[in-house]
């Protein structure tokens, strides 16, 4: 699971990702977590170039 959150995000604390990211990787999963500083609750054109990576990998790797 990636987890991408905004260091400003005025909605959900960015504490929140790494922390989820801790306790999924307790329990099995593969669980990262990236802040982008100075972002709020939105999307940036990295985040999402990121997400689109992670999305490709992942479904190669499952093949």
């Amino acid at each position: 699971m990636l987890l991408l959150h905004g260091g400003q995000d005025d909605v959900i604390p960015a504490s929140e990702s790494p922390l989820a990211a801790r306790l999924l990787t307790a329990v099995g999963m593969r669980a990262t977590a990236k802040i982008f500083p100075g972002l709020g609750h939105t999307l940036s054109p990295e985040g999402i170039l990121l997400a689109g990576r992670f999305i490709a990998q992942t479904l190669i790797r499952e093949l």
